[in-house]
């Protein structure tokens, strides 16, 4: 393992470590991993790890917390679908960028979303704004 490799696998370490602290490190925790996640070259055994912080941060009681990671993995690609699911089904502060940027939802979750009425009027904002927004999301 290379010394780059080893200090990539030492901060998915510290995150994890961060996600059972303060709210500043939990904070601190969802905007690394936003930066971590971005990155292309990111190892397999790397991006587990960060799925797996991203899943217990999804889950956290403050709302701010939630709200920190949907922004700051809002337009990962590789985002596991329970996590962008969970967040983009929260309040509407959490969900936005979600629903907004995420190209993990499918139509078939955000037609749901709308015609349950889960999706109050901020979520449906949210979801017009999407880039490329098909007509079955949509309407006619």
């Amino acid at each position: 393992m290379s010394k780059e490799d080893k200090s990539r696998g030492d901060k998915a370490g510290l995150l994890l470590a961060e996600t059972a602290g303060s709210l500043d490190g939990k904070l601190n925790a969802a905007e690394a991993l936003g930066a971590l996640t971005s990155r292309s070259d990111l190892a397999e055994n790397d991006r587990c790890q960060a799925h797996d912080i991203l899943a217990t941060l999804s889950l956290d009681a403050e709302q701010q917390v939630r709200a920190s990671v949907a922004r700051a993995i809002a337009d990962y690609p590789f985002l596991p679908q329970a996590v962008a699911e969970r967040l983009a089904a929260d309040v509407s502060n959490v969900a936005g960028p979600v629903l907004e940027r995420s190209s993990v939802l499918t139509d078939a979750f955000l037609i749901d979303l709308i015609e349950s009425g889960a999706a109050d009027e901020h979520a449906q904002i949210s979801i017009a704004t999407r880039h490329d927004l098909p007509e079955t999301v949509s309407g006619p």
